[in-house]
């Protein structure tokens, strides 16, 4: 029920994702969409954003940022961060905005600190499949040997940590005070900590992958075990052929000695 995925200053500088955030429309009045979204337009009107409205926009709010800390010009650097937080199923209708309010505060205190700093947006949509909030955000930490601000997402996401592995878990820890009881944000997608999408899909390849061994595994299984029954099948007529004929030739023996001392008493001799 949650994710992240990090973004370069190539792919945040067109402004598609940030269009798709705040449903911005085209020039057709068509709303920007990123991927797939099956957008319904008569629900558009429920969205909302939690994070401080920026002046001049999320663009200009990240130059801003980005301006007053230490960011490598880099290509390959990421100076944006996206949590997409689900709503879970066992939440009721009503509990949705408490939801993602208690969620903006967890994660706004996680990485700006609790004052919104490095906050680009947190936009709620209620008009795709399922509800969930986008806590678009910079990450900004703190060098500690410097001591100064810079970009760093692996830190901000405490990967060089394993961070990720406990997002889940402090995350259900926070919604279970807050709703008092489990609303399900620990489950078998996220018991193992949090993934990333390419790691999700990997996952998902892999389980496809085993599911198709075993399914062939199982065809091979049931063929040997055909074959292996008609072999012992077979076996056991062979067996059972060679007993009847060594028993024929049992009795044909008894038969030939019984004759051969019939005939030794015939002839006067003792025994």
């Amino acid at each position: 029920m949650a994710n992240v995925q990090k973004y370069t200053r190539v792919d945040v500088s067109n402004g598609s994702l940030t269009r798709h955030f705040e449903r911005a429309t085209d020039e057709n009045g068509e709303y920007h969409q990123w991927g797939n979204q099956d957008i319904d337009s008569s629900r558009s009107c429920l969205n909302y954003n939690l994070a401080p409205i920026r002046d001049g926009g999320q663009l200009d709010f990240i130059n801003e940022r980005l301006s007053q800390v230490k960011c490598h010009k880099r290509a390959d650097v990421n100076i944006m961060c996206s949590w997409i937080i689900t709503a879970p199923k066992r939440l009721a209708d009503n509990e949705h905005e408490l939801f993602f309010r208690e969620s903006y505060d967890f994660l706004n205190s996680k990485y700006s600190s609790g004052d919104h700093r490095n906050v680009i947006s947190a936009y709620v949509h209620m008009d795709e499949t399922t509800p969930h909030m986008h806590f678009a955000f910079i990450p900004v930490v703190v060098d500690r040997k410097k001591r100064i601000e810079k970009v760093s997402a692996k830190e901000a996401l405490g990967w060089s940590e394993k961070g990720l592995h406990k997002f889940h878990k402090e995350f259900h820890d926070k919604m279970t005070v807050v709703f008092g009881r489990d609303i399900g944000v620990l489950n078998e997608a996220t018991k193992d900590g949090n993934k990333e999408i390419w790691e999700l899909k990997r996952d998902t390849a892999i389980a496809e992958a085993r599911a198709k061994l075993e399914s062939e595994l199982n065809a091979v299984r049931l063929e040997l075990e055909g074959e292996l029954s008609t072999a012992i099948l077979e076996l056991e007529g062979e067996l059972r052929e060679v007993k009847g004929k060594v028993a024929a030739e049992k009795r044909t023996n008894i038969l030939i000695v019984n004759n051969d001392d019939i005939m030794y008493k015939n002839s006067g001799q003792i025994l």
